[in-house]
């Protein structure tokens, strides 16, 4: 593959030393690095190399360097107009999506105008806030310091040594497993609205997905397995400099108004089950007793795992993702929809492992209130469709409820959501 050389010789940081960090600390230069590398040519010369070198060097760190209100010469790229934010974490959604908002409108008025040094100031604070919740032992950790401790009691040589991050902590940071994978950038949005809604729980999304190699990057560190901790770390750097290579190409792609028809086709239907939904624990009835609802398998009424199928006039049907799940129940998503997406379409009905004794009720909620409801689905009936529109609200809740139909069997009630997602050019979807 072609590399990108980062024509660093004279580029000195901006001015004085960044305090001590302890997320991905100097792994942000080799995510940068990864990511610009795989930038098309057009977007390298649109952009300039000597900028997205600034951009893998000199910015990578200038909220560290700001240290809230550190330095005042910052300010203009450190703090959002109107609204508080950590620009290391996960923040609430409608500050975050406004957030995202005004670095991607930043980024891409400077590069119009033929402004790239300022444009890399704003985008390397935007990448640098999108790659620390992806950091495994910093700010991508559902768990305390005292739980893990708990979990994985530390041996006598690391006692004085922090699993997570601060003074002391072991230290997950390794340059591993980045250069040998490739990558085709993807485009994240059309335009900034869509940019921002999407980026937002991609950010959410990568702060899970990389939380689970907390645990087995420590188990790595402490019993001095390199195998395991190198697989660990080098997973989630590439998650993360997968969406870093995103971000730089969408803003790039937006900047130059050079985007691809079909890549904006694509983006016209999104999965609901690409998003993070806010489920923190709880079950229902039996098979579902211990996990509610599973993500793209169904489970039959010994817990035995199926892929995801539903019934049809015609027979039986795969369904490409959704959730297999139990009754009673209700999960929710929380979108920074941004006024993007105009309706959600899913499929509901029973897998056909049901028994006979089952019957169900399914409903969608928009923001609490229900906004449809299915007559009572049993075995020998097909599968429904249920399509809503969203409101042109910046956050949008959707909730997916089961509702077990009066004396039917609990265990026989195995319930899909076929296909959930969301729509955002409606006409253009008429086919579904």
């Amino acid at each position: 593959m072609r590399r990108f050389i980062l024509t660093v010789a004279g580029i000195a940081v901006l001015g004085c030393a960044a305090p001590p960090t302890f997320a991905w600390s100097s792994a942000h230069r080799w995510i940068r690095q990864w990511a610009i590398e795989r930038l098309p040519q057009w977007q390298i010369d649109h952009i300039g190399q000597a900028h997205l070198a600034s951009l893998a060097t000199k910015y990578t760190s200038l909220q560290d360097a700001h240290a809230g209100g550190r330095r005042a010469d910052l300010d203009p790229y450190c703090i959002v107009p109107d609204q508080s934010l950590s620009l290391h974490d996960v923040n609430d959604l409608e500050p975050t999506l406004a957030g995202m908002a005004w670095y991607l409108e930043r980024t891409i008025v400077h590069l119009r105008v033929r402004e790239s040094d300022e444009a890399m100031k704003y985008l390397g604070v935007l990448c640098h806030w999108c790659e620390d919740p992806g950091s495994p032992g910093a700010h991508s950790s559902p768990v305390s310091e005292a739980t893990l401790r708990v979990l994985l009691p530390p041996p006598r040589s690391f006692e004085n040594r922090n699993y997570l991050y601060g003074a002391g902590w072991i230290g997950l940071e390794k340059n591993v497993g980045l250069d040998d994978r490739s990558y085709q950038p993807r485009l994240i949005g059309r335009d900034i609205a869509e940019t921002a809604a999407r980026l937002t729980h991609m950010q959410r999304l990568l702060m899970v997905r990389n939380g689970g190699f907390i645990v087995p990057a420590i188990i790595g560190r402490i019993e001095d397995d390199v195998v395991r901790l190198d697989a660990a770390i080098g997973d989630a750097l590439s998650y993360n400099a997968r969406l870093v290579a995103d971000i730089i190409y969408t803003v790039a792609c937006l900047a130059a108004q050079r985007v691809d028809p079909q890549e904006v086709e694509s983006l016209n239907r999104q999965p609901l089950t690409d998003w993070v939904s806010d489920y923190r624990g709880g079950g229902t009835s039996h098979p579902y007793y211990v996990v509610p609802f599973l993500k793209n398998q169904a489970m039959d009424a010994e817990r035995r795992l199926h892929p995801l199928k539903l019934t049809d006039d015609d027979g039986e049907r795969e369904v490409k993702y959704g959730l297999g799940m139990g009754t009673p129940f209700k999960l929710t998503y929380t979108l920074a929809n941004n006024g993007c997406y105009e309706q959600f379409v899913t499929d509901v009905g029973l897998h056909p492992t049901a028994g006979a004794g089952a019957g169900i009720v399914f409903a969608v909620l928009i923001d609490g209130n229900e906004v449809a409801r299915t007559n009572i689905i049993t075995t020998d009936q097909p599968a429904q469709r249920i399509t809503v529109p969203l409101p042109k609200r910046v956050v949008v809740q959707i909730t997916l409820v089961t509702i077990a139909a009066e004396g039917s069997t609990a265990t026989h009630n195995l319930c899909v959501w076929g296909e959930p997602h969301l729509l955002r050019d409606v006409m253009e979807n008429t086919h579904d």
